[in-house]
């Protein structure tokens, strides 16, 4: 099969919110609001803290009781759900709400309305939505580009389920940002919303400045009015994130990473726990995305800061009370360990790649495939990473199948699982199982159909491999590399098949084809896998030496070298 690095890429995920206090109830009301704006109790439905699942049923005139565990504290953020179908969240924002600093003498009021309502187009809600679509598209910048070949940023998939939840069109949805864009453009009064109209319009240099030059005027605001410090402190923090976020989403890491280490600076974890811990959250991706661009000393400083940001973050994030955030973060950390490893080498370098695959195991507890397919999938794929350099072939096969079950068109998995089964663990039958399954959504996939028809020699499959085999070899469209491997083991299946009379006609073919070649010609095929089955096979018996002499004359040499290899092998067959 063609030669291929094992190699890929983690996949680092996203950021989240805050924690709290002693045991305590929260209480609130549902209401729902009609056309004049008129309000009614809503009796009988669920309403959920969904940070811990726990719910309460409302009753009379609409009220809800809901224990709250002891990490909550008075002034931390916590999410909201109600079970209405056909009916979603006014007030407060996407259900986000602060837990009162003495939650059982303050309501909380739930307002509802219907699905698709023009009264859920506000400031507020649009603005919201701006700066969570950017906290989310963060994970759109790839950590092999760089900033000069980087990909535009695309916060339409986030707007779509945003209309949807909402019951809007994305085009509607779209309509209405567009509309708020251009009002705060012509206003020009806002710094936060002008940053937060040049990031929905990719500006995204423009979107740094304003929306950094809004932070700077915040917290300088919040060391000189000690009356308004908390307000000005929160605007400070919320400001410094969307220019971080702009940053990072213009690949300009340094100054993302030091807009969150300004926002670190005014946040308490004591007062505000989950806000501490998903700022350092968002230190550890940056560090690590700043990490893995760079070598020597700064990379593994950079790396080992990303990893001490993940684990304070993890005195926060606990799997008792906050599993999914814990989860995330262990995922998190398992990158930034695992790079570390990469790096480091030797034996020390194992020690960092067992502990990454602890943490996305440790991840994998709550990631589930059953209740998190996606997350579970990505961390299934960052693991396979690490089982890859520890040389666990195995175990990164098996994690590359699971990635597949999930994401069946991601060929960079299909091509790592198939290269493990068939040259590391010589395990044939699944390889082609793998190509079969592959190749039933990717029919017209060349490269695959050229592992496949190596799997049929592989397992034995003789006569039909004869048929796939000549089939490739004359198709004009397959690189020369692949066409060289394919004719090599065309010859292995004649041997098998007992035409060893054609051979010295093939060899012939064969050398034309490679001399034929620019002399810079490599073999990019590797045949490990094949020349274990042969070495095992009683069929190749009486032409093993000779054919095994030719394979490895051909993988991964020169042309001038591979043309000696068909020589020597022609001397023997003659």
């Amino acid at each position: 099969m063609k030669r291929i690095v094992l190699f890929c890429v983690p996949l680092a995920l996203a950021f989240s919110g805050e924690v709290g206090a002693i045991e305590r109830y929260l209480k609130g009301e549902v209401l729902e609001v009609g056309k004049h704006n008129e309000t009614t109790p809503v009796v009988g439905t669920e309403v959920t803290i969904k940070e811990t699942g726990d719910t309460s049923r409302t009753k009379k005139k609409g009220l809800f009781r809901i224990f709250l565990k002891d990490a909550f504290k008075g002034g931390d953020q916590i999410t909201l759900a109600v079970e209405k179908p056909g009916w979603v969240i006014q007030y407060p924002l996407d259900g986000e709400t602060l837990i009162p600093s003495e939650p059982e003498k303050k309501l909380i009021t739930v307002r509802l309305l219907p699905a698709g309502s023009p009264k859920l187009w506000t400031e507020d809600r649009i603005m919201k939505l701006i700066k969570d679509a950017g906290e989310k598209a963060k994970a759109q910048v790839k950590p092999e580009i760089s900033k000069e070949k980087k990909e535009p940023v695309d916060f339409g998939r986030f707007i779509k389920d945003w209309a949807n939840q909402y019951g809007f069109t994305a085009q509607q949805a779209k309509a209405e940002i567009d509309k708020w864009a251009e009002e705060v453009e012509r206003k020009q009064e806002d710094f936060y919303k002008l940053g937060l109209a040049e990031y929905y319009n990719h500006n995204f240099q423009k979107a740094y400045e304003l929306a950094h030059e809004s932070g700077e005027r915040h917290a300088k605001a919040y060391q000189q009015k000690t009356q308004e410090a908390e307000q000005y402190r929160e605007q400070a923090i919320r400001d410094y994130q969307l220019a971080a976020n702009a940053a990072y989403s213009d690949y300009r890491f340094d100054d993302a990473l030091a807009a969150s280490t300004k926002a670190l600076d005014y946040v308490s974890k004591e007062r505000s726990p989950r806000l501490w811990a998903s700022v350092q959250n968002s230190i550890g991706i940056t560090n690590w995305a700043i990490g893995v661009r760079i070598g020597g000393a700064r990379s593994q400083d950079h790396l080992a800061k990303s990893v001490a940001a993940y684990k304070a973050a993890l005195t926060v994030y606990t799997r008792e009370l906050l599993p999914q955030d814990w989860a995330m973060t262990q995922n998190n950390l398992g990158t930034a360990l695992n790079e570390q490893g990469i790096r480091t080498g030797g034996e020390e370098g194992r020690q960092l790649l067992a502990q990454a695959v602890a943490a996305y195991k440790a991840a994998l507890e709550v990631r589930t495939r059953e209740h998190l397919p996606e997350p579970w999938a990505q961390t299934q794929n960052n693991l396979a990473e690490a089982y890859l350099y520890l040389e666990e072939w195995a175990q990164a096969a098996e994690s590359y199948r699971n990635v597949l079950t999930i994401y069946p068109d991601y060929e960079k998995a299909y091509q790592l699982a198939n290269s493990l089964y068939h040259e590391k663990l010589f395990a044939h039958e699944k390889a082609f199982d793998l190509n079969q399954q592959w190749l039933a959504r990717h029919p017209d996939d060349l490269s695959a159909q050229a592992n496949f028809a190596e799997a049929y020699l592989a397992t034995a499959r003789f006569v039909e491999a004869e048929t796939r085999l000549a089939s490739l070899v004359s198709n004009p469209q397959l690189p020369p590399g692949t066409a060289a491997g394919l004719r090599a083991l065309e010859m292995a299946n004649l041997v098998a098949l007992n035409k060893t009379d054609i051979i010295p006609s093939r060899l012939d073919a064969l050398r034309s084809f490679i001399a034929s070649q620019p002399e810079t010609f490599t073999g990019e095929w590797g045949f490990e896998g094949t020349k274990h089955f042969i070495s095992q096979h009683e069929r190749f018996a009486k032409d093993r030496a000779w054919l095994l002499d030719l394979l490895t004359g051909l993988e991964g040499k020169k042309r001038d070298d591979m043309v000696a290899a068909i020589n020597a092998a022609a001397e023997k067959v003659r």
